[in-house]
């Protein structure tokens, strides 16, 4: 019974502090433009092309030229690709930054009776969940204006990129966790002014990257359909499990740092 009620508390303290952190977030504009702002340029590109197709009596028409390409649903290294590039939207501080910006206030968290990993993995999630509305939501536009993709395609779409994400994000965390700006006069200085989110950037370039060369792999030793989606989504499930574990061993030894 008493493992079971612990259960329970957990359960509720990672969702009552989900709240929170979205909560906090949203009311700080410089943190929530820094986390949204990739996934905000995506519509205001798209009314720019449409406001200069309209000038130019539809002669730039680079969006129906990469939806031919994309309605030649043979092509699965160009499906593969797709979420791999959408997901460098969710480029941001959210994580990179989400130890820094809590800054003295730590201790108050350091005092509550619940696991430091409990909060790493409320962090992914509050941070998951408002990046994850975001690429799903300009998924779906891009891939009404452009990809036009069937949706069992466009759920695996999603998926992987949901996936990428996760581990992005967990590499945002490790990185805040293992190397925390703490000493800072305003949540502004603590986003805008801090390394990590240089440095989160550059590692999930070369992450990016290695997908972007398994992709060739797969390209050159020209794989069937179903045997190239499932070695995408193995190679980034077992990257979230290496991530993860990693993440919550790393945020267990800040917070005995911390004390």
């Amino acid at each position: 019974r008493k493992k079971k009620s612990f259960t329970i508390k957990v359960a509720n303290f990672i969702k009552s502090y989900v709240v929170k952190e979205i909560l906090c977030t949203m009311r700080e504009p410089i943190v929530a433009m820094n986390g949204i702002g990739g996934y905000i340029s995506i519509p205001i590109l798209l009314v720019v092309y449409y406001i200069l197709g309209k000038k130019s009596n539809n002669e730039i028409d680079i969006i129906g030229e990469l939806s031919k390409i994309f309605l030649n649903k043979t092509n699965t290294y160009i499906i593969l690709s797709i979420p791999v590039i959408i997901s460098f939207f969710s480029v941001s501080s959210l994580f990179s930054a989400s130890y820094s910006k809590d800054g003295k206030k730590l201790w108050i968290e350091k005092s509550l009776p619940i696991k430091a990993q409990d909060i790493f993995i409320g962090k992914i999630i509050a941070n998951g969940i408002i990046v994850s509305v975001l690429n799903i939501a300009a998924y779906i536009l891009l891939n009404i204006v452009i990809f036009k993709l069937p949706i069992p395609i466009s759920i695996y779409n999603i998926i992987l990129s949901e996936i990428i994400i996760l581990n992005t994000g967990s590499m945002g965390l490790i990185i805040d966790v293992l190397r925390p700006k703490l000493n800072w006069k305003n949540s502004t200085e603590a986003v805008k002014q801090n390394m990590n989110v240089v440095l989160h950037m550059l590692i999930m370039l070369v992450y990016i990257l290695l997908n972007g060369l398994l992709i060739f792999i797969i390209y050159k030793t020209d794989l069937f359909s179903l045997c190239a989606y499932a070695i995408m989504l193995l190679f980034n499930l077992i990257f979230s499990f290496i991530l993860v574990s990693y993440g919550l061993k790393a945020s267990k030894k800040f917070y005995d740092f911390v004390v």
